[in-house]
């Protein structure tokens, strides 16, 4: 008896092809970074001769200089090696206050790693009254006294008691005898974990902090939606508008307000979404 030919079925040739190329790509692509510390690392990581520009002040004429990301990242990995040994809790405030480019980026990146949140400190004010009350303010703000400062920095904040101050000269004196490998780090970040804090100018007294966490997530989200310019309502509210609520650390809010999405905004709607709007507002004790 001539043997039964068998044939394999062309479909499921197809998956299996389908899910070898999968794989394959999974294994090559790089998990997605999660937060800032994971985008810096990659980017030093897939791209080690690019190269980072930095614009120096101290001089005259202002040049650029150049570090590679390879190099960059070793450099800061040392400096926060340097930076752990202050032993201070996870999550603590370090006022960050240098003024050149090169120092204050290398000092946000090696605060990252070092398990620590950075904040820039702008130029401090010369009025010396004001400047103390500044600091106070900033103290009892992060609850912290710890700065990172220059020679310069620290002259112009010596005269303030309790204040923890380090210089980066030292820091990077102490980096230099630090080995450290491309995967320390001192504490393993988390999506949500703040990452840096900004400083508002102070023009209405004194400054207040910004935080950023990673995840671009915020604490509520009020939505206000109207007539989409294609498709139905609530279409547009639960195919298009729900899926944000990935962004918000609390239950969103969703509102339907008069008129159509280009004419939310036309006189015969605005006071009525002004009281809407209002009525959010209040809702959310602001």
């Amino acid at each position: 008896m001539a043997p039964v030919p068998t044939y394999a079925s062309t479909s499921t040739t197809a998956d299996v092809i389908s899910g070898l190329k999968e794989s394959l790509i999974a294994q090559r692509a790089p998990a997605l970074p999660r937060t800032l510390h994971d985008v810096l690392s990659q980017a030093a990581e897939r791209y080690p001769s690019h190269e980072l520009g930095f614009i120096t002040s101290s001089a005259h004429d202002s040049s650029i200089q150049t570090k590679t990301f390879s190099a960059f990242n070793q450099y800061v990995r040392s400096l926060a090696r340097a930076m752990a040994a202050w032993n201070k809790p996870a999550g603590s405030v370090i006022v960050v206050y240098l003024t050149e480019h090169e120092d204050n980026m290398a000092a946000v990146w090696a605060c990252l790693l070092a398990g620590y949140v950075p904040c820039l400190q702008p130029a401090l004010s010369a009025q010396q009254a004001h400047k103390e009350g500044h600091v106070a303010h900033i103290k009892n703000l992060f609850s912290s006294a710890t700065w990172l400062t220059s020679e310069a920095g620290a002259e112009q904040v010596n005269s303030i008691s309790g204040l923890d101050i380090h210089l980066l000269s030292e820091l990077k004196a102490s980096a230099e005898s630090c080995a450290v490998s491309d995967e320390w780090v001192a504490h393993e970040a988390q999506a949500d974990d703040e990452a840096i804090l900004f400083l508002t100018s102070g023009s209405t007294g004194f400054s207040k902090a910004v935080e950023y966490v990673p995840s671009g997530s915020v604490s509520s989200v009020d939505v206000f939606y109207a007539i989409p310019l294609r498709g139905s309502k609530s279409d547009w509210l639960n195919n298009q508008l729900k899926p944000w609520a990935g962004f918000s650390r609390g239950e969103p809010s969703y509102t339907d307000v008069p008129g159509q999405h280009y004419t939310l905004m036309d006189f015969d709607h605005v006071p009525q979404f002004q009281k809407i709007f209002r009525a959010r507002l209040e809702a959310r004790g602001l």
